[in-house]
């Protein structure tokens, strides 16, 4: 097998899988959540569930409130949509509710 590469699909569904949708998302923020230079507050999301149901990947958030931080789970409202870099989907303008632990 030298230089031949296979992959195997993911039997988990991912969060580009939903791109467009309208969607709840619940995850955990990772890194620092910051302010962008759009004026929005920003952060990922790992360990994202929909419906109870675990999604592969980040999720980007952008949203107009801030009071996020590292750490936090968070349950996250908005339509999906395509994100470039670390993560491969972003909700903008997201109504986001920390979660109580």
């Amino acid at each position: 097998m030298r230089g031949q590469v296979s992959f195997e699909p993911s039997a988990q569904p991912s969060a580009p899988d939903f791109i467009g949708q309208k969607l709840v998302l619940e995850g955990v923020v990772v890194d620092e959540p910051r302010w962008n230079d759009d004026k929005l507050y920003e952060f990922f999301i790992t360990d994202v569930h929909l419906d109870g149901k675990k999604l592969d990947g980040l999720v980007k958030v952008k949203t107009l409130s801030s009071g996020v931080f590292e750490g936090q789970t968070v349950r996250v409202a908005g339509k999906l949509g395509r994100a470039l870099g670390k993560a491969r989907a972003q909700i903008w303008y997201a109504d986001v509710t920390v979660q109580q632990t």
